[in-house]
């Protein structure tokens, strides 16, 4: 019985299947794409075959919008899945050293087997808990953080947590930033947003016809005006090798004053 998308799609093959404590995990496979999945409804990674530092998946690429305002020396993923964020900081970046945090060794290991995920003196992969990992990072020690907390349910409650939050911006340096994907239409996200617009300084929302809605909060905001932060995401663009400027130029800065109509997307500046 199909249980996933990508079964009832039929897009691939299922060429690998394991089970632990918290459930199955599945990995499916084309010509050209290879997928993971929990075992439920919603698809965890996608990676293109040909090129792993390639981001298939529309959150992952607004995710990535941090990078257009600053240049990170540490990054820390929270959450591997296929590894699909992780595989983009590490090729198409040298300079960034990485950190993934992942609390199921059986999905590490599948990361690293089916996913390209790399062994290398560059990239630190924890089997730990999020919660934990937040509680033993220093603080001020990392430039670029990304939440990707989900489950074969959904998202974990943790990434909405105002405890958890907190500890995102004391683990941020002076100039860090923090993605997180939430779903759109959430009272519980529009709480976790209010949260963050408490304690950073910047917070930008953007949109996504996935039913994403991801969520970039920086200690500082942008010191570079439109016309300048616009050209930076086509050089990221070009450099990336896949769209990203639609992506910035939907952002919306949350304020006090459109807090109320954080479902209604707008303009950045």
């Amino acid at each position: 019985m199909c249980n996933t998308y990508v079964e009832m799609l039929g897009v691939g093959n299922k060429i690998f299947e394991a089970r632990d404590s918290l459930g199955p995990v599945k990995v499916f496979d084309n010509d050209y794409e290879r997928y993971l999945t929990f075992g439920s409804i919603y698809e965890q990674s996608c990676q293109k075959k040909s090129d792993p530092g390639f981001l298939m998946h529309e959150h992952t690429r607004a995710m990535i919008l941090p990078l257009v305002f600053q240049d990170p020396g540490r990054a820390v993923v929270l959450g591997l899945g296929g590894g699909s964020l992780v595989n983009c900081l590490y090729h198409r970046f040298p300079d960034i050293t990485l950190e993934a945090v992942e609390r199921r060794q059986i999905v590490i290991d599948i990361a690293r087997q089916y996913f390209l995920v790399p062994s290398d003196p560059r990239l630190t992969i924890r089997c730990e808990d999020a919660g934990v990992f937040m509680e033993e990072v220093g603080k001020g020690s990392v430039d670029l953080l990304f939440c990707d907390l989900f489950n074969a349910n959904g998202l974990d409650e943790v990434q909405r947590h105002p405890g958890f939050l907190s500890d995102c911006h004391s683990m941020l340096s002076e100039n860090g930033w923090v993605a997180f994907n939430y779903f759109n239409g959430h009272a519980e996200t529009l709480d976790a947003i209010k949260s963050l617009e408490e304690q950073f300084e910047a917070v930008f929302t953007c949109y996504l016809f996935t039913g994403n809605l991801i969520v970039l909060a920086g200690k500082q905001s942008p010191d570079t005006d439109r016309a300048e932060l616009v050209e930076r995401a086509k050089r990221l663009e070009r450099h990336l090798g896949f769209p990203l400027v639609n992506y910035f130029l939907r952002l919306t800065a949350v304020t006090q004053e459109n807090r109320a109509q954080l479902h209604m997307p707008g303009p950045v500046f």
